[in-house]
């Protein structure tokens, strides 16, 4: 029978598992990736020790994956290649600086893992994002029927995400208390609001239409004055399980006092509106893109971006650009239209 796991590996993943809290200071759900890379490593080498580690090993194991990407039903990306063999070099290059590792490790033969640069291109192409209009949206919250109490929360829910563009952990976390509907303000307290990296982000509402806006205040209006719900019950409150005798059946169409639990829900609401307003479904993520795009229509200058950009709770405009901002492929199209265009005219 073959081993499933070896003694002295399970202990060197620990304290490497220790590092990245301590010292690289990453999620858990990061970390767990990483882990889970170095199992399938293992699993590879038969959990051989990792003092026998060598740039044979490493290159073994990248031919192994590259046959995944054509062997399998369904076959692994080359991103997804990437990303693993990227762990296992951070994880072969902390271990070959360990005390009591360095004379078995060599920190050169981790270069057995890399893909060559026709892979690593493939690896890193981005696809192109389809991101919903502040119209789409706006069409979407129209057509929203609000006749009972979850109908209503619902509707919120997504008027509130277009004009806050929170990610969704977040979103379904906040507390009553956390918006000041005055300000039009949002303050995320990692407290009990899951941010990223339980970060503390103020969130001035983004420019959006009246009828939006109305939607947010009347929520808010409905929790404290007919539901009297206190600053510390959740915005977006859960659905009640009640049992309808007369039908014999459970009904959810009532508010509990507890928050959504799970980004699933968020995510079901989402999709069911905009498939019954006939328009294509965008989750809740891509109302920060969106909002983004309307950011690099508004802003004029760096300060306003750069202001834009820590409204999205991110710490530098650069991420803001890198991770949201590429210029649609039309755009990018129309832009350099205008560039020849302008040329050709100022030629003649």
């Amino acid at each position: 029978m073959l081993p499933q796991f070896n003694a002295k590996n399970e202990i060197v993943k620990k304290i490497f598992e220790r590092y990245l809290e301590l010292d690289e200071r990453t999620s858990h759900k990061t970390n767990e990736m990483k882990l889970r890379s170095i199992r399938s490593f293992e699993a590879f080498t038969k959990f051989a020790d990792f003092s026998s580690f060598s740039e044979k090993q490493a290159i073994g194991f990248r031919e192994h994956c590259r046959g995944l990407v054509s062997r399998m039903e369904q076959p692994i990306s080359f991103a997804t290649i990437y990303r693993m063999l990227d762990h296992l070099k951070c994880f072969f290059q902390w271990l070959s600086q360990e005390p009591g590792w360095r004379k078995n490790i060599n920190p050169n033969d981790v270069r057995g893992f890399n893909l060559n640069l026709k892979e690593e291109n493939i690896a890193r192409v981005r696809r192109l994002k389809d991101i919903p209009t502040l119209e789409q949206v706006q069409a979407v919250i129209a057509k929203m029927p609000i006749d009972t109490e979850l109908q209503r929360r619902n509707q919120a829910l997504i008027a509130f995400q277009s004009a806050a563009a929170l990610r969704v952990s977040a979103l379904i976390s906040l507390r009553l208390g956390d918006f000041d509907e005055y300000q039009l303000r949002v303050v995320q307290d990692p407290r009990h609001v899951k941010t990223k990296a339980s970060k503390q982000i103020v969130t001035q509402l983004f420019p959006v239409d009246a009828n939006i806006l109305e939607v947010v205040l009347g929520w808010i209006r409905y929790l404290k004055i007919e539901k009297g719900f206190s600053l510390n019950d959740p915005l977006f409150p859960s659905a009640k399980s009640e049992f309808d005798k007369g039908r014999v059946v459970f009904k959810y169409d009532r508010l509990s006092k507890t928050r959504i639990l799970s980004a699933t829900t968020a995510r079901t609401v989402f999709k069911d509106a905009f498939e019954s307003a006939g328009i294509k479904y965008f989750n809740p993520h891509g109302f920060r893109d969106m909002q983004v795009r309307q950011g690099e229509r508004l802003c004029k200058t760096p300060e306003q971006f750069k202001a834009w950009s820590q409204n999205l709770g991110h710490k530098s405009p650069l991420t803001t650009f890198t991770s949201y901002g590429e210029v649609p492929v039309q755009k990018q199209c129309d832009l350099i239209k205008e560039l020849v265009e302008a040329k050709v005219s100022k030629a003649n």
